[in-house]
């Protein structure tokens, strides 16, 4: 590596470091799985506990919540869950280690992402631009610090992409190979991400084929069958058989708590409008703002009109990329009500764009080192930085400071979060503290509780570290019978955060002592034969 981009890159490590500081993460590192989709970051968080608690089993995955089969039951290939329990096993159980990991692995693509696109523009300003881009991703900032697989398959996904176009003119086999382990890794965490798979298959397709320069590479890319083909065969291998182990333990155990299926377009009645207006209001707005998105469209058309000029792989990764991303929207439209964090392996393309424009800037000659565009660039970063910042620290914190005298989110969206924040600590953040007490009245984190109202599988059981079964009050009236499975499954506490739910009807009527209580919340002991 030469000796400017090395100082390059330490320099772009110490902005990343400034912006987690204007991104708050030094008043939420420490704080337990909470704000927005709560509900799947204690999932992930689950399996890191019960793999520390109950044996390093990697094979055998389970959460709190026990459902069927005792709470077997798998999502996304526990990488990070079990690399975590490793990291908890040597330096103790520190809920940060987790946050620290997924950020470091998000930091270390940055860099790649770097090179990746010096690689093709040649440009060192173009490379701090278009990677403070990415890195002021609102949902990006949020989740990159969170618990959620995401990030960290997004972030493997950059770095197979990064190796594979130094590949391309290095021709250095190892390159190669490790191109396909990180793209395999990224869709083991996310099949969501196979968009980089598909681009590396394709070039290399061509490259096999003798069509090389077609591609705009000098020289052949591969010195022999061998490598790509025992590659790519090892790759779809386990791939293939990850999914089908995972479907197989689900189907046996848990079938049914994690989403294994797409949600397409076709299949949702009358929200279609509603969706696709909170897609573009919400959703969208958490990957960039408006003023970005408006500029990744326009250099998009622009790209589209002038793809002659572009090199004939960026030409397949920038169609492919585009075809997969609208692909992706059809498929999982149901899920864009709300699920922000479902986008994040759809920013590939922007990265894609991003690095296309640069190549594009550089067969027009254009002069990058420009006093004027480097002050309008980083009066861009700024904003973007900001606007980002105050996003995150809206998500993770109530009456933050910065919010406060930022102009560009409304006093709606304030207040929306302060009252999030607040019912919270209102309702279920005791929880988060509850666990010594319980373990004071004897109750061990093997008895299984009933925790109510909690609409979640593991929000309340992993912050309070107790194995059992959720439900809401409304769940419980419509189906009385419910409960009774519960207890049945061998349920002997009810934890409730809501004694106004003792007087529905489904709670009236059971046998159950009060046995202790913790802030807001109340701790029976199931007693006697239920009716």
């Amino acid at each position: 590596m030469i000796k400017p981009l090395k100082y390059h890159l330490v320099a772009l490590v110490v902005l990343q470091v400034a912006l987690c500081f204007l991104y708050g993460y030094h008043k939420v590192y420490n704080k337990r799985p909470f704000s927005i989709h709560q509900w799947r970051q204690t999932d992930c968080a689950s399996f890191t506990k019960n793999y520390y608690e109950e044996g390093m089993h990697f094979l055998q995955p389970e959460i709190h919540w026990q459902g069927n089969m005792k709470g077997k039951t798998v999502s996304e290939f526990p990488l990070i869950n079990y690399t975590v329990a490793c990291l908890w096993k040597v330096f103790g159980e520190h809920e940060y280690l987790y946050r620290f990991t997924v950020l470091t692995i998000y930091i270390v693509a940055l860099l790649f992402l770097f090179v990746m696109i010096y690689s093709t523009s040649g440009s060192f300003v173009y490379s701090y631009f278009a990677t403070c881009i990415i890195t002021t991703s609102p949902v990006l900032a949020y989740y990159s610090f969170s618990f959620l697989a995401d990030v960290p398959a997004l972030s493997f996904a950059v770095i197979s992409l990064s190796l594979f176009f130094i590949f391309l003119k290095s021709k250095n086999q190892k390159q190669f190979i490790f191109s396909v382990l990180f793209a395999t890794l990224a869709i083991l965490l996310k099949a969501s991400s196979a968009t980089v798979l598909g681009i590396i298959g394709i070039i290399s397709i061509v490259g096999l084929s003798g069509f090389s320069e077609k591609l705009s590479v000098q020289g052949k890319l591969f010195t022999g069958k061998l490598i790509p083909l025992m590659s790519f065969l090892a790759s779809g291998s386990i791939i293939c058989g990850w999914y089908y182990f995972a479907y197989s333990y689900n189907n046996e155990n848990s079938n049914g708590v994690f989403l294994m299926e797409t949600l397409p377009i076709w299949k949702m009645d009358d929200k279609v409008i509603e969706t696709s207006r909170l897609l573009y209001s919400d959703q969208l707005a958490m990957c960039f703002n408006k003023g970005v998105w408006f500029f990744i469209t326009l250099v998009t058309g622009w790209l589209l009109l002038n793809i002659s000029r572009l090199k004939g792989y960026l030409k397949i990764a920038l169609v492919l990329s585009l075809l997969s991303f609208f692909s992706f929207l059809i498929l999982f439209f149901q899920v864009f009500n709300v699920h922000d964090y479902y986008l994040i392996n759809t920013m590939t393309l922007p990265i894609i764009i991003l690095v296309c424009l640069g190549a594009y800037l550089k067969t027009v000659s254009f002069n990058f080192f420009n006093t004027k565009l480097i002050i309008l660039c980083t009066c861009i970063f700024a904003f973007n930085a900001l606007y980002c910042g105050s996003i995150t620290r809206l998500r993770n914190s109530s009456e933050d400071s910065l919010n406060k005298i930022y102009p560009f989110i409304s006093n709606t969206e304030k207040n929306n979060f302060d009252n999030i924040h607040r019912d919270y600590s209102h309702s279920i953040q005791a929880v988060e503290t509850i666990t010594p007490y319980l373990r004071s009245l004897g109750i061990k984190r093997t008895d299984k509780v009933i925790s109510i109202p909690d609409p979640s599988f593991n929000i309340t059981l992993y912050l309070m570290d107790q194995k059992g079964f959720t439900a809401t009050g409304e769940a419980l009236q419509a189906d009385s019978t419910k409960i009774n499975e519960y207890i049945n499954s061998g349920a002997k506490y009810v934890v409730l955060n809501d004694t106004h739910l003792l007087h529905t009807t489904c709670l009236a009527r059971l046998n159950m002592s009060a046995v202790g209580q913790y802030k807001n919340i109340c701790i029976y002991k199931l007693t006697g034969k239920q009716p």
